[in-house]
């Protein structure tokens, strides 16, 4: 199982790496840009120009890898883990969204960001606690570490 776990993520930051320059340039071709204030510094003027929405590659290939290489979504710790980690995602595509939607940059405030981020990180620390023993094996030793 730790095997394909490792094999896995390797194999997700390898597609990551190859998909996400197209996905730039595509976002680039479709405007989706960063929103910039007129009276910005010059030094934040060129922040234009960069794409938002990349961080969906970031999300959705590791999930795709994960259902492509059978990891099983049997095991309570895998879906919660899942689950959080598209939270994450979610936090900020709606970051993102409200961005573009509003066409300047301001998406949710850092404030706004960092309370969900906060509420997130709770509430599935607990629902992984009950689930799921919280030792780390490290498994060439055959040592295990209770965090």
């Amino acid at each position: 199982m730790y095997i394909k776990v490792l094999i896995a993520g390797i194999v997700s930051m390898g597609l990551v790496l190859i998909i996400m320059p197209s996905f730039i340039k595509y976002l680039k071709k479709i405007s989706f840009n960063q929103s910039v204030n007129q009276y910005a510094l010059q030094e934040y003027k060129d922040k234009e120009k960069t794409p938002i929405m990349g961080g969906i590659v970031f999300v959705i290939v590791p999930i795709l890898v994960t259902v492509i290489f059978g990891i099983s979504f049997n095991d309570i710790g895998t879906i919660i883990v899942m689950l959080s980690f598209s939270g994450y995602g979610l936090i900020g595509f709606v970051d993102d969204f409200l961005i573009v939607s509003k066409g300047n940059n301001d998406g949710l405030k850092a404030r706004e960001k960092f309370l969900l981020q906060i509420l997130l990180a709770i509430v599935f620390f607990f629902l992984y606690k009950s689930y799921v023993d919280l030792s780390i094996e490290i498994p060439i030793i055959n040592y295990s570490v209770h965090i």
